[in-house]
């Protein structure tokens, strides 16, 4: 999941960071790696690992957490952990991808 993290870093470094924009997508990235490398974090980790206002994040992750994605066990968005329906989506979403870029 990492290399799906450097291409997106990559892909804002060539073609610029207001051209995309999916702050749900990279707040998913973000929580999965932390999942895999068992690591907490917070919207404020959140919002400066993916260069976002924290309200912004705020926000998309409570949609997140509507949609059963991530857990939010404290009231302040202290720590964000991925639920297993998110961390087993994102897992066959990374056999999917894995199987097309070793396609192209």
């Amino acid at each position: 999941m990492l290399s799906i993290l450097m291409l997106r870093r990559g892909r804002e470094e060539v073609f610029g960071k207001n051209l995309f924009s999916d702050p749900a997508w990279d707040i998913l990235l973000e929580v999965y790696a932390a999942h895999l490398g068992q690591r907490t974090l917070s919207t404020a980790d959140l919002a400066a690992e993916i260069g976002l206002p924290e309200s912004t994040v705020t926000r998309w992750v409570d949609v997140l957490a509507e949609h059963g994605i991530i857990d939010l066990p404290g009231t302040h968005h202290e720590v964000i952990n991925l639920t297993d329906y998110g961390a087993a989506g994102m897992e066959r979403l990374a056999g999917h991808w894995g199987s097309a870029f070793l396609s192209i």
